[in-house]
């Protein structure tokens, strides 16, 4: 694997008549280290065929005579820089070569001779390799081509401007980086994937290379939870990354996106089930987009949207904005012929909404609706400006009983339990719309229900319960989750009883009984601990079932006293389709 840096130098113009300006590629090839020595190759291509490469008029600056190149390597590690190989001695010595330390950087000057000719710089030629002791023990195993540079300080000062394009495609070759170049497979989990060998922990940083062998597409045996850890992330120029459904990635420092790079955060067409169905990002460190100085990398992030024919003639989602900056003009509502309406929480109804220019903004919820249409499938993309801050959700005051739909804001499902800590007069139950059964599943934080509703997916919204006047929600960054659980099963919460239909049209319901200990569980209503049924918004067209507490209120997540022996009557409600 071979890393690159690239400079493009300008070099300025002279008052010669007819001379224009030429420009040169200066490549920085193949880091490596030998031993205590750290080396790398210079290499030249010009990138144009201006003869002022070749100028017997102007022979102070023709071609690469009489310049200085200055590398802002650390030269606290580096010492005693030497020229290996030495090119050009075109025409019997014309060049001079002297490389030395210089104001804290390494200077590589070379010196044309007054008499012509002057060189001709061909497409491609190697120039010359250097050399540098590298000072610390320490250094001489953790030392990386990114620790040393800087980037180039200058060129021939006050001649020369210098554009620096650091360019590095491959894995680098040192200990304290885990490269991807995926040798044997795709899996993550295979020690052998990686260079140097091992799976990387959190205090690993991770290159991914434009070229490896095979692409990452599971994390498989990565614990249970289908995730990984590291320190820092680069993606190197040109490469693309997936983070592919059901995968989780924390990077605890910086994401670096080179030039032309992607890093793609894929979802997958089936809806709502009982296993996540979305990858998870949790970059903590932030993302520098422009790690590249010429060119910036990009992040898309996917949604696929899956309408598919129900008895109702209405097939919606409940979604959200996964980054800020969209519209809804970007959810391609004119090529999917779709609805969009809004949950008014002011007057407790849904409002059509139309205007393609109208904002979308990170936890605003909202449906969008395909109705008497053929069945189709959409894959979105979101294309950078990933929320990395705290988000307030406003809405309407709510009171007592009354709900509103917000979105989660990031690219990781966010958990229930956590978002309600430090809310005020919310309802600990959650809501989320199962397309594929036309119904809500249910989720109370401290008594169970779906996992659907518990951990709150990337482009996803959500409705919660007031239980008294609130206007805001608070969606915060440490209630991101980068991992995934199956559905949840006995031993998660003891003594739940799940209880399901399949009915007709294909439509399905869900409901939960706890036997719990705790304050306020009794058989009536408690709004700690129970959650109410939420209606479908197809209601005549479903299945519905639910049970019924003592004082008369509909459950789909019903707590009751612990078991002591006695038989106990709950009472169950069945409403097949109409």
């Amino acid at each position: 694997m071979k890393k690159f840096f690239i400079l493009l130098v300008l070099i300025g113009s002279i008052a010669v008549q007819g001379y224009t300006q030429p420009t040169a590629f200066v490549t920085i090839e193949n880091p490596r280290i030998s031993g205590s020595q750290f080396y790398f190759d210079v290499y030249f291509e010009r990138t144009n065929d201006d003869a002022g490469w070749y100028n017997f008029f102007a022979p102070g600056i023709a071609a690469l005579g009489n310049s200085s190149w200055w590398f802002g390597l650390n030269t606290g590690a580096l010492s005693n820089p030497a020229l290996v190989y030495e090119n050009p001695t075109y025409l019997q010595g014309r060049y001079t070569n002297l490389i030395n330390i210089n104001l804290g950087k390494i200077a590589l000057t070379t010196t044309l001779s007054a008499a012509p000719p002057h060189l001709p710089l061909n497409t491609m030629f190697h120039a010359y390799t250097i050399r540098c002791d590298i000072t610390s023990a320490t250094l001489q195993s953790l030392v990386v081509w990114d620790q040393l540079n800087t980037g180039l300080v200058t060129f021939n000062p006050g001649a020369i401007s210098v554009t620096e394009s650091y360019l590095t495609s491959g894995c680098d070759i040192v200990l304290n980086h885990k490269c991807w170049d995926g040798s044997v497979d795709t899996d993550w989990s295979n020690v052998n994937n990686w260079s140097p060998s091992g799976i990387p922990v959190f205090t690993d940083d991770v290159i991914y290379p434009n070229n490896p062998t095979n692409e990452l597409s599971v994390f498989n045996t990565i614990a249970t939870h289908k995730l990984g850890v590291v320190n820092n992330l680069r993606i190197n120029h040109f490469g693309e990354m997936h983070i592919l459904a059901n995968m989780g990635l924390t990077v605890n420092g910086i994401t670096s996106l080179y030039g032309d790079t992607n890093l793609v955060l894929d979802a997958t067409t089936a809806p709502i089930s009982d296993s996540i169905y979305s990858s998870a990002f949790i970059p903590i460190g932030g993302i520098n987009y422009s790690a590249y100085s010429i060119e910036d990398g990009h992040i898309e992030v996917h949604r696929t949207l899956d309408f598919a024919s129900t008895a109702s003639g209405y097939y919606m989602h409940q979604v959200a904005a996964p980054v800020s900056g969209v519209l809804l003009d970007d959810w391609d509502m004119a090529v999917l012929n779709t609805y969009a309406f809004e949950w008014r929480t002011a007057s407790q109804t849904w409002y059509n909404i139309y205007a393609p220019s109208r904002s979308t903004p990170p936890g605003y919820g909202f449906v969008i609706s395909l109705g008497g249409q053929a069945p189709s499938t959409r894959d979105l993309v979101f294309t950078d400006n990933l929320v990395l801050t705290d988000q307030v959700i406003n809405f309407d005051a709510i009171a007592f009983g009354e709900n509103a739909l917000i979105g989660n804001p990031y690219v990781a499902p966010i958990d229930w339990d956590l978002m309600l800590v430090g809310q005020s007069n919310i309802s600990t139950t959650c809501y989320v719309w199962n397309p594929l059964g036309d119904s809500y599943v249910t989720y109370v934080a401290g008594t169970g229900g779906h996992l659907s509703a518990k951990r709150i997916q990337p482009g996803q919204s959500f409705f919660i319960d007031a239980t008294g006047p609130v206007s805001s929600f608070s969606i915060d960054l440490a209630d991101r989750v980068a991992y995934v659980e199956p559905y949840m099963k006995e031993g998660g919460y003891p003594y739940l009883l799940n209880l399901s239909t399949d009915g007709g049209n294909g439509s399905s319901e869900e409901i939960y009984i706890r036997f719990k200990e705790g304050e306020g569980v009794t058989p009536a209503y408690d709004q700690v601990h129970d959650g109410m049924h939420k209606v479908s918004e197809h209601v005549n067209f479903v299945t519905e079932l639910y049970t019924v507490t003592s004082d008369g209120v509909d459950l789909a997540v019903d707590a009751r006293p612990m078991l002591v022996g006695d038989d106990v009557s709950v009472p169950l409600h069945f409403k097949p389709i109409e």
